[in-house]
């Protein structure tokens, strides 16, 4: 094998968003596996995406936009007419795994678009949704019996437990149970969830294991 040569590798998968299947792909995988859209992928009308909404998040009651329009007095029922039969689109669809984050962007396109004055229609709108789990790093090493862990200064507060209960967070492959915060120091029961107590390097990642 020649001296210059290199040997890279990249994965993809296959996810189901409203019944549509996207591909993501994920290259540089020595910094973790990070999935991203390959390409926009539509989703149909916006009753399409309300009644996913509804399904995937039990919302209830359904929301019905055909009801809505029979409400909807003249002249803006020829404006909500054409919102009803615009399209919704899948434009961002990132998981990152190292960062533990999520992001999930939609568009919105009405054409021909609602003229709102003389020279300006509305034509779309989009969102872009960002989840983020609790991420810090230890501060300092810690061996397989210790109790307390200290954590990158001002993220101790993000690991509070709910009055009451308690959080497990993720240190390597061990799972650990918060159960007190004191600035950015956690106190932990080791070994949680079957997991097996370990060795931690300073630096290494803390993530919520939610």
């Amino acid at each position: 094998m020649a001296a210059n040569s290199t040997t890279s590798m990249a994965l993809s998968a296959r996810v189901t968003v409203q019944n549509q299947p996207v591909v993501l792909n994920a290259s540089d995988l020595s910094k973790g596996i990070v999935f991203t859209l390959t390409q926009p992928t539509t989703l149909g009308s916006p009753q399409d995406f309300v009644d996913w909404i509804s399904t995937t998040f039990n919302v209830s009651p359904a929301l019905k936009l055909d009801t809505i329009a029979k409400s909807i007095p003249a002249p803006l029922d020829g404006a909500f007419a054409k919102f009803v039969g615009g399209t919704v689109t899948l434009d961002t669809l990132i998981i990152n795994q190292p960062l533990s984050q999520y992001q999930l962007g939609v568009s919105y396109t009405i054409d021909p678009g609602i003229s709102l004055i003389a020279g300006l229609a509305f034509n779309g709108i989009g969102v872009l949704i960002t989840h983020q789990v609790p991420v810090t790093k230890l501060t300092a090493a810690v061996d397989d019996k210790v109790q307390s862990l200290t954590v990158t200064t001002g993220d101790g507060a993000q690991f509070t437990p709910p009055q009451g209960k308690t959080l497990n967070i993720k240190v390597d492959n061990e799972i650990m149970t918060i159960s007190i915060v004191s600035g950015d120091t956690l106190t932990v029961t080791r070994a949680a969830l079957g997991s097996k107590a370990a060795l931690h390097a300073s630096g290494a990642t803390v993530v919520l294991n939610s």
